[in-house]
């Protein structure tokens, strides 16, 4: 069976051997392998209407779903729907799939876009607006994509891909008003993009300045514009950035954070430790402490809402929580959190102050409770669909969802409101087992709550 992506460009193939191949086929006449072959995808094939997913199914009654952004390099989205039949079609609007088994039973799964994908490389960084409505997301392709996240289980595109930078983008962030992203990366400049009106998208008066780190946060009341080379610009109007003050630097930096109140700003460096500066007067920062313990390099480092406790987490696999009530003074609140099998990427608190996130390149997410933060537990089972290391995490400004990306060229948005998940789940791939319920719902006792199909 053979089946070509909606703009043509792209064949797949399918055979008895229940390989899938794709072709490159731009040119008919000459088509030319794409990307290595699908062995064991089935002998069924059939693209999504947006041609950003293809559906294999064979005779083992699995189908899987795959990432065809970059057709070169297929990636499997999401686990394979086990028993779910040998045939596969996708509804016009993409968001139901047909599947047929050999009893001749159809079912049809709902496919909320709760996997994005559209970067052609790995997702390194993203950000939620004050308002929740955008995410933007941004990685090795070089570009700054927007999400209309007004409804999570719903996501859609917006504009185009914001183009300029010309290496891999770090880090975004949304100024407080929400109507201007800055970011930054490898290439060691910050630019300015417009979000608003019909200009959606541009740059902010073409706007650039160089930086040595690769990562940038704005404080609470958006007047001020840190990097992580340690450098504070000032972003009153956003039309021109302006140095302010260079804070005591004493090694790389890798990340930047402000606490609420903006009067702190924590940087995660090289050297295994994080600085805290008082920058209540950005033009006379002022060092206050750095913070010892880790083992190897920091990569990430956040302040709770409350601005009592901040988390750091780095290269030696675990998670560090700091009391910073007192910031001239401030200490461990609780043993280092561990569990991770890989370096600690990402860390971010729930906007209620009673759950800490903590991602990693072990492809999961770890969430903490911290009720007690001098003795933090595991809630439930780490989040895993991830296939490649989690760079970058974000909750909604009302908490109820958690945004990741990843090497996986993904971006993965988690329902955290239980009761919201259940639906959810029982939309998809209905009626769940208890082991399943454990996995996917994690906290909520268990209750036969999908109606049968």
């Amino acid at each position: 069976m053979a089946a070509f992506s909606p703009d043509g460009h792209t064949l797949a193939t399918a055979g008895e051997d229940q390989v899938v191949r794709l072709w490159n086929t731009a040119d008919p006449a000459h088509p030319t392998p794409l990307g290595p072959p699908l062995t064991g995808a089935g002998n069924v094939a059939a693209f999504s209407p947006d041609g950003h997913t293809l559906a294999t199914a064979g005779e083992d009654q699995v189908v899987r779903l795959w990432n065809m952004t970059d057709p070169t390099h297929p990636s499997p989205l999401g686990p394979p729907l086990t028993g779910a039949g040998y045939r596969a079609a996708f509804s016009p609007d993409g968001h139901t799939l047909a599947t047929a088994d050999f009893n001749g039973t159809i079912r049809l799964w709902n496919l909320p876009r709760l996997v994005l994908t559209g970067h052609t490389a790995s997702a390194e960084t993203l950000a939620f607006s004050p308002d929740g409505r955008t995410l933007a997301t941004a990685g090795e392709d070089r570009v700054v994509r927007l999400w209309n996240t007004s409804d999570p289980t719903r996501p859609m595109p917006l504009a185009t891909a914001l183009v300029g930078h010309r290496r891999t983008i770090r880090s975004v962030a949304f100024s407080p008003d929400g109507r201007t992203v800055a970011s930054t990366g490898d290439d060691l400049t910050v630019r300015l993009w417009n979000t608003q009106g019909p200009a959606r998208g541009t740059p902010s008066h073409g706007h650039d300045i160089e930086a040595v780190g690769t990562s940038v946060a704005f404080s609470p009341d958006g007047h001020t514009l840190a990097t992580a080379d340690t450098e504070l610009w000032s972003a009153a109007g956003l039309a021109r950035l302006k140095p302010l003050a260079v804070p005591e630097a004493d090694g790389l930096s890798t990340s930047v954070a402000f606490s609420q109140d903006g009067r702190l700003l924590a940087t995660a460096k090289q050297d295994a430790t994080v600085s805290l500066t008082n920058v209540a007067d950005p033009r006379r920062p002022r060092r206050l402490a750095v913070l010892e313990g880790h083992e190897q390099a920091v990569r990430t480092a956040a302040f709770s809402p409350d601005g009592h406790l901040l988390a750091s987490g780095g290269d030696d696999r675990t998670v560090r929580l700091w009391d910073v009530t007192d910031a001239d003074r401030p200490a461990l609140a609780a043993p280092p959190l561990t569990g991770h099998s890989g370096a600690v990427r990402a860390v971010a608190f729930s906007p209620d102050g009673q759950t800490l996130a903590t991602a990693s390149d072990d492809r999961t997410v770890r969430l903490w409770d911290i009720s007690d933060p001098a003795h933090p537990t595991l809630r439930g089972t780490p989040l895993a669909g991830h296939t490649g290391p989690v760079t970058g995490m974000a909750f909604s400004p009302d908490g109820r969802t958690l945004a990741t990306t990843s090497a996986d060229r993904t971006v993965r948005l988690w329902i955290m409101d239980p009761e919201q998940a259940v639906q959810r789940i029982c939309r998809t791939i209905g009626p769940l087992t208890r082991e399943q319920w454990r996995r996917h719902v994690p906290g909520l006792a268990y209750r036969a709550t999908c109606p049968a199909r």
